[in-house]
Formats: C-alpha cells, structure tokens, sequence
C-alpha cells in the first residue's frame, strides 16, 4: 500500500528475526539453515513482539501541511525509539498527501492485525471537528474525502483487535480553528536519553489502552511551524519523564495534557486492562492540575543542561556533517534540542539556527551557532540561578 514504510512483517518471529539478520548480513542457503536451527531450539527467540504504528497526517492542506507533516516526522521517530529501545519488531504504515483519503484510512486501521501480546500506536494530525450529535467527547478527524471520522469509532476497531496495549492520539481541533499558540512549558532535560529498561517497563509491561486527543470538546488545537501544540507536549513530556526511574504512563499522560493555552486543553483516558473504556462525552474526565504560567526554570535541570551542552560543544566545532556517522549523530542532538521548547524567543531561535545549520550540512555555521547556544545558555543560568 502507497504511503507504509515496507517492513518484513511475517507472524513467525523466527523468520521476522531472520529477515532482520539478512538485512545487513550475506544470508547463503548453509547460513539461513544454521541460523533456522539455532531459532527453533531457542524459545526465548520466537516471544519477540510487534509494534503496529499508523501514522496518518493531512500533509496536503495548504494551511497545516508544514506542521503536521513535522509531526509525522516527531511520531515516525518516536516509534522507532521505542521498538530499538524494547526489542519490539516494527511494523510502520504511514499516510500523508494524497495518500490519505477516507478510503486508504479505513483500510489501512483495519489492515493492522496485532497479536494478544503487541501494540498499537494510532496517531492522527490534521484538522477536526466535533457537532452537537458527535456522541462522545473525542473530535470527528477531518479525512480528506469524508464527512469526519469519528476517532472514537477508529478506537472501537482498534479495542476489536484485542492488542495488549493501545496507545492513540490526535492531535487536531475538537471546533475548528487557525489559532496558534505556544506550549509554556520547557524541558531542559531534552539531552537526557532515557534507559532501554525505563522503555521496556513503559512499552512492554503495560497493558491497557492510553486514548487523548489535542482539546477538548469546543476548543481550538494550535499548529506551530515545528508541528503540533500537542504533540510538542506529549514528546518533550515523554522525554523529561522516561529519564526517570520510576517513569509511568498516568504521570506522562498527567503532564502532557495540561493545557497548552487558555482555549486548547487535551484530554485523556488511560484505561488499564480489564477496565471498561468511558467513550462517551458526559463520562467524568481526569481533573487536569492547572499549569503555573511562570517563566521559573528548574535550576538543577539548567545545570545539568548546560553540563550537557559543554560537553558537547568541543565535538560540535570540530564537527565533519558531510561524514554520514557524524550527521547521523549530530541529528539526534538536533531533534533533541528541539525538544528543549519552552517561551524563551532567543532560545528557541538559537536551536533553530543550530537545526538549519545542520540541515544544510554547514560544518564551520553549526560549530559557531552550538557555541551561541552554550554561551546564551550561560547567561541564563547566571540571570535564573545566581
């Protein structure tokens, strides 16, 4: 199908795991022989588990197109983290552009066919709407071609396929509206990378289903030219939460969904296993702790950020980006630093001019726009923490 990343996708994990080994490995008839016994005497090999990513975004809209299409780029990634960080298999399907019509939609949510021990994340970005019949507090999302698809509707497909875990979002209007708004909140622990234990305890050993969307019933949700409100939140949330120890679904979920502006408030259920899912729009809703609309910064967080930057700039100035390793680094840094987010103007522009620069693969501007960064950093910590 146009639009899913091809993955090898048999139901047998021996044979997943092989096709993972052949993909970088010469694979002969003598050495797939060797590597099919060695699997099924191995029972540990054949528990491997699936992720079943759908990504789907109104990239084509001349107004949204830009952000929601670095949301897909934020959710492809983040998918990706958690099947390397937890073992998982990854099964990617993504629809955007034309590719995204109600028709390919519907398709490709019931082509999704998890087993009782894999995971589903669903993820929506594009315009939605909500009427007075909408029966439930979710938005109707706005699929080229449709009158609305009822995210509710795509949860119930979903809950049919009896996965162990479900985690869907969408980040679109619950009203409609071209507002755009700044998430207050900053994250200075972006450069933090969270343990492949603290992934597998969020990604593996949970079962239930995690459902949120952007707003509430009435409300606007922002696009912002580095993606959506929401899904900024939620990403740099998950980032500054999954550095901890004891990092759980119900605080990230708590702290991603706190408002992002007076008129966009997301909403969430997270429903354990064996507790029926409140789908309807009068059912209570989690009480959301009002968000404290400072600019106070975490002064351990700042320390360990600038300790963080330090050690990286030597590298950053002596930086080679036309070397594929390096730029391939230097990109998780970047992406990293873009979760740092927050309402500091100078900040956030300093982050993109490091971003551009590595875009452009501008060895000598990316060393001197990460020393900025450092030196402005370090202003802050004087003005904020002395």
């Amino acid at each position: 199908m146009k639009g899913q990343d091809q993955q090898f996708s048999s139901r047998n994990p021996a044979l997943r795991l092989i096709g993972r080994l052949c993909s970088f490995l010469p694979c002969t008839g003598a050495s797939l022989a060797a590597l099919w016994a060695v699997l099924w005497i191995s029972p540990a090999t054949l528990s491997a588990q699936t992720l079943y990513a759908l990504i789907a975004v109104d990239s084509a809209d001349s107004r949204i197109g830009s952000s929601v299409s670095k949301d897909m780029e934020m959710m492809s990634d983040f998918s990706r983290e958690l099947a390397v960080s937890t073992g998982m298999w990854l099964n990617l399907k993504t629809l955007s552009g034309e590719e995204l019509t109600e028709t390919t939609f519907l398709e490709t949510v019931q082509s999704l066919d998890p087993g009782p021990e894999d995971m589903v994340l669903f993820y929506f970005s594009g315009h939605g709407f909500r009427t007075r019949l909408t029966p439930t507090k979710w938005p109707m999302l706005y699929v080229p071609g449709s009158r609305g698809v009822d995210f509710a509707e795509v949860v119930k497909i979903l809950e049919n396929k009896n996965p162990r875990m479900i985690l869907a979002f969408s980040d679109s209007c619950n009203y409609y509206s071209d507002s755009a708004s700044r998430s207050v909140r900053m994250n200075l622990r972006a450069l933090e990378q969270p343990s492949e234990e603290t992934y597998r305890k969020l990604a593996l050993q949970f079962r239930g289903r995690i459902y949120a969307s952007s707003s509430k019933a009435g409300q606007f949700s922002a696009a912002q030219s580095d993606g959506g409100s929401f899904t900024l939140q939620f990403m740099r949330t998950f980032r500054a939460e999954a550095v901890k120890s004891d990092a759980a679904w119900d605080r990230i979920m708590e702290v991603a969904t706190r408002p992002v502006s007076k008129q966009q408030e997301p909403q969430y259920e997270l429903v354990p296993e064996g507790s029926p899912a409140e789908t309807n729009i009068n059912a209570p809703v989690r009480p959301i702790a009002p968000e404290e609309r400072t600019s106070s910064i975490n002064c351990d967080d700042l320390n360990g950020f600038l300790k963080r930057l330090r050690q990286l700039q030597p590298e950053a100035a002596r930086a080679n980006l036309q070397d594929k390793q390096q730029h391939e680094r230097y990109g998780r840094i970047v992406t990293s630093l873009k979760m740092v987010g927050g309402m500091d103007d100078r900040l956030i522009n300093l982050v993109q001019d490091v971003g551009e620069a590595y875009r452009l693969k501008k060895s000598p501007a990316f060393g001197r726009s990460f020393e900025d960064l450092v030196n402005y950093v370090i202003s802050m910590q004087k003005r904020e923490c002395q």
